[in-house]
């Protein structure tokens, strides 16, 4: 009888194992509510595109888009830097300075994500 007892012992789980199916059962649970989210994201960011390539095909709303965009590019924020640097005292030129580092970490940044992430063009089908 006793050996029948340790047979039925073995067959219980350790607690280690316990633990360890609970981890994998909420790593499993984050995957799932993970997808779900980068699924309602993704159909947003598709929906919020798709609305704003139709209102860019509008004449009348062109024009600030196409403004906000190009202040966008970066024109603007060199002469910015540019003018702190060449006008302004020693703390104007730190602050071009960090100007120039963070975007330069930006752009590093966003090529690093861009080809990490590569979506399609939403409007492009």
């Amino acid at each position: 009888m006793s050996a029948q007892l340790q047979d039925d012992d073995s067959a219980l789980p350790t607690p280690a194992a316990t633990a360890l199916e609970v981890t994998r059962g909420r790593r499993a649970a984050w995957r799932e509510r993970a997808a779900q989210s980068h699924a309602q994201w993704t159909a947003r960011d598709l929906a919020w595109a798709t609305r704003m390539n139709h209102l860019a095909a509008q004449p009348l709303a062109l024009v600030p888009l196409v403004l906000a965009s190009r202040m966008g590019d970066g024109g603007l924020w060199y002469a910015a830097k540019a003018s702190l640097a060449l006008l302004g005292d020693s703390e104007a030129r730190l602050c071009a300075t960090c100007m120039a580092l963070a975007g330069l970490l930006c752009v590093t940044l966003y090529g690093w994500l861009k080809r990490l992430i590569a979506r399609p063009r939403p409007y492009v089908r």
